[in-house]
């Protein structure tokens, strides 16, 4: 990757502290996270594989993500329809085996770079949060 003349803002807000946005680079903005707040058309990704939020409805509690592409050489630029509906009334966790942790509501991801459970997303304070979880249990 590489960094445009023009990159990312990266700024301080009150309410939500540090941020970083990408504003049209063409490599894009990438940051490791142990915690980030979900907005429409958030896009990150876990291990070779990237996703996207979308149709966020705080009110109805409920947001679809999408995987959208794989990050592999041999799959590179190759999209899916593959979603998920996410919703705040019990935690989603993604990872490359997460049934094996007994969690029910879950996306297993065929990637040996991820731990059985990678993320999770919760709902708390009017608002979805992603969690880095790889190293709590």
């Amino acid at each position: 990757p590489t960094v445009s003349t023009k990159h990312a803002n990266i700024g301080w807000t009150e309410s939500e502290g540090l941020y970083i946005q990408d504003i049209g680079s063409t490599a894009g903005t990438y940051i490791e996270f142990d915690e980030i707040i979900v907005e429409e058309g958030l896009i990150f990704e876990i291990g070779n594989f990237q996703y996207e939020c979308r149709k966020l409805n705080v009110d109805a509690k409920s947001f679809q993500l999408v995987y959208f592409k794989s990050l592999t050489i041999e799959d590179r630029g190759m999209e899916s329809s593959l979603a998920c509906e996410v919703n705040a009334f019990k935690p989603f966790v993604i990872g490359r085996n997460p049934t094996a942790k007994d969690i029910d509501n879950c996306c297993s991801i065929p990637d040996i770079t991820l731990s059985e459970a990678q993320v999770e997303i919760t709902f708390e304070h009017d608002q979805f949060k992603i969690k880095n979880i790889a190293n709590d249990r």
